[in-house]
């Protein structure tokens, strides 16, 4: 309760002397304008069309890599081609 007491008293003292208590919690988040939105959304659509080619063609590369098999040759073919 002391600890109490004397940090209400330090912080009427602070306020006196003109300086602010900080804010407690959670800093707010920034608020965005209308047309600050609308150039964020604007911004956003021209990269995801920038990517999605890119994406395409780097599933079709994965999709060739995964479907074609290494070439299995065998000691017998080997041997009958020498």
């Amino acid at each position: 309760m002391e600890n109490l007491l004397t940090r209400h008293r330090i912080n009427q003292e602070n306020i006196s002397k003109g300086i602010l208590p900080r804010p407690k919690g959670r800093p707010q988040t920034r608020t965005l304008t209308n047309e600050q939105q609308e150039l964020e959304i604007k911004r956003l659509k021209t990269e995801n069309e920038l990517l999605q080619p890119f994406l395409v063609a780097a599933g079709r590369m994965r999709e060739l890599a995964l479907n074609t098999r290494p070439l299995q040759v065998s000691g017998r073919a080997l041997a009958a081609q020498a």
